[in-house]
């Protein structure tokens, strides 16, 4: 197949999947259910391989074979990690970031070899990053990974109940995930921050940090950064491009640094628009100082103590003046003794470079897995922005 082409497989996808899983060091799969020849299909890969799965945590449909909870046990000793999403349809295989699969096929024997199914087999760059996007964007509102413990309650459940019920009635509930039809709707997917770096936002001063013991729920109320980021008066963010990754990082004390607490995609900034109304700043003091908005969608924040989240300053050990897309350019021009340390003071945010990027991103999300996201239900109850619109009368 053509390098960043598109094929239309029709014939039976089971000898192609092993082939693109047969090299693969990291297969994304999605898939509403499942059964034994998914084990058979990823036998050979081993442990050095990283497999993560969504598909559908609904009991009744391990109680009537319709997946195959033994399969999922199977899957989850051999390493893979699971997650649930309520109401899943959508059938996805991506391999490495460089091959993905769009198709009618579930992860069953009928998907793979016995049904009429029909999908895409993509290498295009856009389309494998648009997929791994959505991936993602299910997988954290899954927030956590299925257990052992979960499971066995789920046994106990089909054996308490199957035996008792006429076919008709359903005793058993879908346990996965909801993610809400809002959010669904307003999908929208990132530009590619592993290749263009992300945006990390700053909030707190020297003089006023946080304790590393203070939840991330507290620092919400206190910045909503649920739906904005803030700039200080006279420095618009006009730089931030529509749907850029932000990370946030509130600075902290005993020691001294920032830590990584949530993630959102941006829009632009537009003046008066986004500007914090009367009534926001009335709400906010601090906000008469820092009045200029880059306001974000599908937030994610990490729900656990500030502590418990990842920490810029291991970054800046670790890549030096490669940490930020500034300093980079500074040593490219020629300059020397430069010290990212002193890059960020008086700063309200950073771009980071490709690599940090990318090294943040996978410590963002081992968080999310251990700890999960504060729930939708949380960020609702937050207060909302105040439109000029509202207020400008």
């Amino acid at each position: 197949m053509p390098k960043h082409s598109n094929e239309i497989h029709l014939r039976s996808w089971h000898d192609k999947f092993l082939t693109l899983a047969k090299s693969a060091r990291e297969i994304k799969i999605i898939s509403p259910f499942i059964n034994q020849i998914a084990v058979r299909a990823l036998r050979h890969r081993g442990r050095d391989c990283k497999i993560t799965l969504i598909t559908k945590y609904d009991v009744g449909n391990f109680a009537n074979g319709v997946s195959d909870l033994k399969t999922i046990k199977k899957l989850l000793h051999r390493g893979v990690q699971i997650r649930g999403i309520r109401g899943l349809h959508s059938k996805v295989y991506i391999f490495d970031k460089a091959t993905a699969v769009v198709t009618s096929s579930n992860f069953t024997s009928g998907g793979l070899v016995n049904n009429f199914e029909c999908g895409v087999i993509t290498q295009s760059k856009p389309d494998i990053f648009k997929l791994t996007k959505y991936f993602e964007f299910l997988w954290n509102y899954g927030e956590r990974n299925l257990t052992t413990e979960k499971i066995k309650e789920w046994e106990k459940e089909i054996k308490k109940n199957k035996p008792k019920q006429p076919p008709h009635k359903n005793p058993f509930t879908d346990e996965g995930a909801i993610v809400p039809k809002e959010t669904q709707n307003n999908l929208t997917l990132s530009r590619d921050s592993s290749t263009i770096g992300a945006y990390l936002k700053f909030w707190g001063k020297s003089e006023h940090r946080a304790d590393r013991s203070e939840t991330v729920k507290e620092i919400l109320k206190w910045t909503e950064a649920h739906y904005a980021g803030t700039f200080p008066k006279g420095k618009r963010p006009r730089s931030i491009k529509e749907n850029e990754t932000i990370y946030m990082a509130y600075l902290v004390e005993k020691p001294s640094g920032y830590l990584i607490f949530g993630k959102a995609y941006a829009t632009p900034h537009v003046p008066k628009r986004d500007d914090a109304s009367p009534q926001e700043r009335a709400r906010k003091e601090w906000k008469n100082r820092y009045p200029h908005y880059i306001r974000v969608h599908a937030p994610v924040f990490i729900d656990a103590k500030l502590n418990n989240c990842p920490e810029l300053e291991p970054l800046i050990q670790k890549y030096g003046t490669n940490v930020f897309q500034s300093t980079q350019r500074r040593v490219n021009k020629g300059e020397r003794n430069i010290n990212p340390h002193k890059s960020l003071r008086q700063q309200a945010g950073m771009y980071l470079s490709v690599t940090a990027t990318t090294d943040l991103e996978k410590q963002f999300s081992k968080a999310i897995g251990k700890f999960g996201r504060v729930s939708d239900k949380y960020i609702d109850n937050l207060p909302k922005p105040t439109p000029w619109a509202q207020t400008d009368k």
